[in-house]
């Protein structure tokens, strides 16, 4: 017995490593496989590109093209060279991950290679006024791979000049140091953060980006990084003097093990220094290039008599190209990344976003929050990417390549379609007002009894708010002895019409007790096929009575339990479908000082107000409650904690601008914001919990923790603000 089971342990060992050597094969095949699709996709690019560089040299050699063709040529050229730069880091990164890029090491002069190389940017550097400095000895030898050493100042110039402001700073330095080859690129521009200096070097991972240093395609950094690892090398990022970021590469400068032997003889220069470098330094100058034709195209935007189009994308050429399309109809402004582009539309709302899909989906849902009812078309990869976008929140996608005349006639049905919106909405909310401002206590009443609509004059009488109204039916507030039987037909409902005839009878007030009241009631017709509601004009008859604490006392706070009911739904979609959501808390610390300076009236508008501005800023699948005396939350479907905070933000933001008028003045409240991820609480109590706690955390910059704070902005000397400053 012990011999069998030692046979079949060893059998299984046996069987267990075999599979586990068949998987690793499987996967080495599968990642060899990858690298030659990689490798043969690249060669088969170059062969076209080969021929679009050529012909567009013919044509520009030629002096029959007008100044206009002659300019499209250019950037044609310029595109190309774009992509063959793109092609070429891929073809990099293939060899690189195959081990079939070995270094080729001879004795060669680092100082007259650095200065060739800075030669051929010195064309780009004057192109915005910047200095580019040399600082280098006469001569300066190391064994060294002439041409990857090459490759590596030249990606760590272009960057350096792509960053450096306009009449900026860049310089390269190489010298000679405790027997290493120490090379410096440094620029005075904005400099890169603590936090992403590690992750800048990981390919396809650019970094969070600055409105002054936007992020790159992220495959330059790492080539840099495993250029230099082949030379035994290593490479840093920290603060130069100049003000900016300083990259600094140490190499042996004796040859390392591994290396082939090196002849004595110093090795004469093998590298066109100008022709390798030359897609750098094209593809540097293309986006410099858009750069400036989309900075001169959003100056140029300002036109109060035309629509504007807010044009988001990484790539400049993409948005100056956009403009071309479709600016002799709309006033284009631009944005190279979703966070300026929220800033520019909280300085002003443009009639429609075109969102480059390259954001992604994470960052297109949270500036479809931020959007509310502006139309976001985005222009994406291709047809399988629409309905994902489409549920993030864009209204409609252009698939890449496109037509300018679908580009066009997309966006003008939309902006049509938000124009229309937008003239609906204004005409309601004059209704609204005129509703909101009636001395007489009114309400909406939906045909199966619940109240959609109120007005002040109404919570004034029952003492709720209007989201406690809203949340509740007639029949929860209706006294139970004067609730009908269930025979009695006080309702007939027939060809969406409703009729009800109840006399007087009592509604409980938020304190216990009871108003008698008498309704004079009208039917709200619907137009466009939707139900009916029955306005109620509402008086009040007879003397209140205190209810005695029996059944009739209605406690608690249904906002809040409505709400629970929402996150406990979402909470379930999370644990069934894997969906992301996230629960946001807002403290509105100065509600109870402007109770007890103006009265629940006032505090009773300055509520519907901010709520009414914070159902603007989200979508139509988010939830927005009055949940306690002076807090406010929100339920934000289909985002992560990245997204979420974003929104956040904008809940504060419309939370903290709300003003209303008042006799000492206009009036508002501070606000203080939590956000929790709901997958990652479990629950609805804990998630309420997380974000009180996020909310209440002392450190104002402990972005992890969801919490957000705006400094009070200037006011008029009647512009008051209460709660924390």
């Amino acid at each position: 017995m012990e011999r069998e089971a030692a046979r079949r342990r060893v059998w299984g060992a046996d069987r267990r490593d075999l599979e586990a050597g068949s998987l690793a094969n499987w996967s080495r095949a599968l990642d060899d496989q990858r690298r030659e699709l990689l490798a043969g996709v690249g060669h088969e690019l170059k062969t076209p590109l080969s021929i679009v560089l050529g012909l567009c040299g013919r044509l520009l050699a030629t002096d029959e093209l007008a100044a206009g063709h002659m300019q499209d040529v250019e950037r044609i050229r310029a595109n190309a060279y774009v992509l063959l730069k793109r092609v070429d880091e891929l073809l990099q990164i293939s060899r690189l991950d195959a081990g079939h890029l070995a270094i080729d090491p001879r004795d060669v002069d680092v100082a007259a290679l650095i200065r060739s190389s800075c030669e051929g940017f010195a064309s780009v550097a004057e192109m915005r006024g910047q200095r580019l400095v040399l600082e280098a000895p006469g001569q300066l030898h190391a064994c060294v791979d002439e041409e990857k050493v090459l490759s590596v100042v030249s990606n760590l110039l272009a960057n350096a000049l792509k960053h450096a402001p306009a009449d900026g700073l860049v310089r390269c330095s190489v010298a000679a140091a405790d027997g290493r080859l120490r090379i410096e690129v440094a620029d005075d521009g904005p400099g890169v953060a603590v936090g992403q200096r590690h992750e800048i070097f990981e390919r396809y991972r650019q970094g969070a980006g600055s409105a002054s240093r936007p992020s790159g395609s992220g495959l330059g950094l790492a080539i840099v990084r495993d250029l230099v690892a082949l030379h035994n090398g290593r490479v840093t990022l920290s603060d130069a003097p100049e003000g900016g970021a300083l990259f600094v590469v140490e190499l042996p400068l004796a040859p390392v093990p591994g290396m082939a032997e090196v002849n004595g003889v110093p090795a004469t220069p093998t590298v066109d220094v100008g022709e390798r470098q030359r897609a750098t330094v094209e593809r540097l100058r293309a986006d410099l290039a858009a750069d400036h034709r989309r900075e001169a195209g959003s100056a140029d935007e300002a036109d109060a008599d035309r629509a504007s189009v807010l044009v988001v994308s990484g790539d400049a050429e993409l948005g100056t190209f956009v403009q071309e399309i479709v600016g002799d109809r709309y006033g284009v402004r631009h944005a190279a990344d979703p966070l300026r582009a929220a800033r520019s539309i909280a300085e002003r709302r443009p009639d429609a976003v075109v969102l480059d899909a390259a954001a992604g989906d994470s960052a297109i849902a949270a500036l479809g929050r931020r959007l509310g009812r502006t139309p976001l078309l985005t222009l994406a990869a291709s047809r399988e990417d629409v309905p994902a976008l489409i549920r993030a929140g864009a209204q409609d996608c252009v698939v890449k390549p496109f037509d300018s005349d679908e580009l066009r006639a997309r966006l003008d049905a939309l902006v049509e379609r938000g124009r229309a919106a937008e003239r609906s909405a204004t005409d309601f909310a004059g209704l609204d007002r005129a509703f909101h401002a009636a001395p007489v206590p009114m309400a909406l009443i939906s045909t199966q009894g619940r109240i959609v609509r109120v007005n002040r004059a109404l919570c004034s009488m029952l003492g709720y708010t209007a989201r406690a109204l809203l949340e509740r039916t007639v029949e929860e507030l209706t006294h139970p002895g004067d609730l009908p039987a269930d025979s009695e037909p006080v309702r007939a409902a027939g060809a969406r019409r409703l009729i009800v005839d109840r006399g007087t009878w009592r509604l409980v007030r938020a304190d216990g007790s009871y108003v008698r009241v008498r309704a004079a009631t009208s039917l709200v017709d619907d137009r466009e096929g939707a139900d009916g509601c029955l306005l109620w004009h509402l008086s009040e008859v007879g003397e209140e009575r205190h209810a005695d604490g029996g059944a009739g006392v209605l406690v608690g706070m249904p906002g809040r339990r409505a709400f629970e009911r929402a996150v406990r739904h979402q909470l379930l979609r999370c644990r069934r479908y894997g969906e992301q959501a996230a629960l946001v808390r807002c403290s509105l610390d100065g509600l109870p000082d402007v109770r007890t300076a103006d009265g629940p009236d006032v505090a009773d508008r300055l509520i519907a107000s901010i709520i009414e501005a914070v159902r603007g800023r989200l979508r139509s699948t988010d939830v927005v409650a009055y949940v306690d005396d002076h807090e406010i939350a929100a339920l934000l479907a289909h985002a992560d904690l990245g997204a979420a905070n974003t929104t956040a933000d904008a809940i504060r933001e419309a939370a903290e601008d709300e003003r209303v008028a008042t006799p000492r003045g206009f009036v508002g409240t501070s606000a203080e914001v939590g956000v929790a991820s709901l997958a990652r609480a479990g629950s609805p109590g804990r998630a309420f919990l997380e974000a009180g706690l996020a909310m209440a955390a002392q450190d104002p910059t402990a972005a992890s923790l969801g919490r957000f704070h705006r400094p009070q902005p200037a006011g008029e000397a009647d512009d008051l603000r209460l709660g924390q400053t």
